[in-house]
């Protein structure tokens, strides 16, 4: 009897000890305080502004980099100071500017280009002998649009290409959305 009351007194023993090792110690009888956000303002209505985070929908975000890559591979290392635009207009420079300066500069030589679009027949379609697609230039304004093959149904005639290439000339001069700058490293 004795043995099993001393049995017992140690199992209680045991349990309180393990069941104080497993609770929580609070340094602190007050509740903890999450800090608040700080609150800014839109300075034109005064009136707070949200931080949301902006997301992107890559399914919906165009795929430039085969584009990018084909153009590369159309213009000779030589030639490193160039802009490319989202439907394939690019123009080469021969002095090495800054992107700040580039673009801008780019989109000039787009403007202009609305006062004396070449006609089709100035247009010269060249098939590369690296890329898919062909480069167009368009007369001698120093301006190219490569034409992918995805963009015209199989074996296009040089007019359908060089058709193709003035839309997407005329719509990156309406859009003026540069999506390369390339510069001498």
């Amino acid at each position: 009897m004795k043995r099993t009351i001393k049995f017992l007194q140690l199992l209680l023993i045991g349990v309180i000890i393990i069941g104080c090792s497993n609770t929580k110690k609070t340094t602190s009888t007050t509740p903890r305080e999450v800090p608040k956000p700080k609150e800014t303002t839109n300075t034109a209505t005064n009136k707070p502004v949200e931080d949301k985070e902006e997301i992107k929908d890559e399914s919906t975000t165009p795929n430039y980099k085969p584009l990018i890559f084909n153009v590369k591979l159309n213009i000779s290392p030589t030639r490193p100071n160039w802009v490319l635009f989202e439907n394939g207009t690019y123009m080469l420079f021969k002095n090495p500017l800054g992107a700040a300066v580039l673009v801008p500069e780019a989109e000039k030589r787009l403007n202009d280009l609305i006062k004396k679009f070449p006609s089709t027949s100035q247009m010269i379609v060249a098939k590369s002998n690296l890329a898919k697609g062909w480069t167009v230039t368009l007369g001698t304004s120093g301006i190219y649009n490569y034409v992918a093959p995805e963009e015209l149904a199989n074996q296009p005639t040089d007019q359908q290409i060089k058709e193709k290439a003035a839309t997407n000339v005329k719509r990156d001069q309406r859009l003026k959305n540069s999506i390369h700058v390339n510069q001498k490293k």
